[in-house]
C-alpha cells in the first residue's frame, strides 16, 4: 500500500533515518489509521544542542528512540505541529 503522497509505504521500515549531520527523522512504532506507519520525530541541528520537532508518542520506547538520536547534545527547543498525543506525548514523559 501506499502513503497519501504516493510514496510507498514502508512496512516496518526502519525507525531511524540520518540525511545528514543535521537532521535525523525518526519513526514511532505507532502505526495506525491516522499515522500511518508511525508518527515522525525530528531531530535537527549539528554540534552540541539540537531542536526537535514533534517529539512522538509517550513512552519508554519513543524516549529511547529519542535518546539515542539526541546522543549527548542539549535539546534547546521542542516544536510540536499540534498537541495531538502521538506528537506531543514524549515532550512530557512522566
Amino acid at each position: 500500500m501506499s502513503s497519501l503522497t504516493g510514496a510507498p509505504k514502508p512496512a516496518g521500515g526502519p525507525r531511524r533515518i540520518d540525511y545528514g549531520p543535521d537532521l535525523v527523522v525518526l519513526r514511532a512504532d505507532n502505526a495506525g489509521p491516522m499515522t500511518l506507519d508511525g508518527t515522525r520525530s525530528y531531530v535537527l541541528g549539528r554540534g552540541p544542542r539540537v531542536l526537535l520537532v514533534d517529539p512522538g508518542p509517550p513512552g519508554p520506547a519513543q524516549l529511547e528512540l529519542l535518546a539515542s538520536a539526541v546522543g549527548g547534545r542539549r535539546v534547546v527547543r521542542i516544536l510540536l505541529t499540534h498537541a495531538h498525543a502521538d506528537h506531543s506525548g514524549a515532550a512530557a514523559p512522566e
